[in-house]
């Protein structure tokens, strides 16, 4: 199916530009659904270090789609 691959091909994108444990801590909170505690407990880890580690994943995935914004239309006069 077209939308799977393209969306297999886009995680494999993101997987790059994320360390290992980024990428597997934003799997878990976005895709699994789990609480930043259950993350936490999971990687024996404090909750502001996984808290931290989710939100520079998501500040690497934003700077690594505004190098590629979609093409606007040119304006009508």
């Amino acid at each position: 199916d077209e939308n799977r691959k393209k969306a297999s091909d886009m995680v494999v994108k993101l997987k790059d530009k994320l360390t290992e444990t980024q990428f597997r801590r934003l799997w878990m909170y976005e895709a699994e659904g789990k609480t930043l505690a259950q993350i936490a407990e999971h990687d024996g880890v404090a909750i502001l270090s996984v808290y931290e580690s989710i939100e520079s994943a998501k500040k690497k995935i934003l700077r690594n789609f505004r190098k590629h914004p979609k093409k606007q239309p040119p304006k009508r006069r």
